[in-house]
């Protein structure tokens, strides 16, 4: 439910399931990498348990927006990623 909230609940919400929220055909390919390699909740048999539980942000390996990759750990820092979303964000709130 938690996963299902954050990806396609999140598109419905913003009105834009037609376009992102699942990895489908015609869809933008947006997705997050998770590392889940000394996750807490280990061994790792229910992959979605495993990121909703043991996920965070020092997990994400990489990020990709409409395919194109945005962040990729060790190449990008988060205070990068940070002002970026800040940026986005006032501007959308204009």
């Amino acid at each position: 439910d938690a996963l299902e909230a954050a990806t396609i609940g999140g598109a419905t919400v913003l009105g834009l399931a037609d376009q992102i929220g699942t990895l489908t055909v015609g869809k933008q390919a947006d997705l997050v990498v998770v590392d889940l390699a000394g996750s807490p909740v280990d061994p790792v048999e229910d992959p979605v348990a495993a990121l909703v539980l043991g996920g965070s942000p020092d997990r994400v390996a990489a990020t990709l927006v409409a395919g194109e990759p945005r962040y990729r750990r060790g190449a990008t820092t988060w205070p990068d990623s940070r002002n970026h979303a800040r940026t986005a964000r006032s501007r959308m709130l204009r």
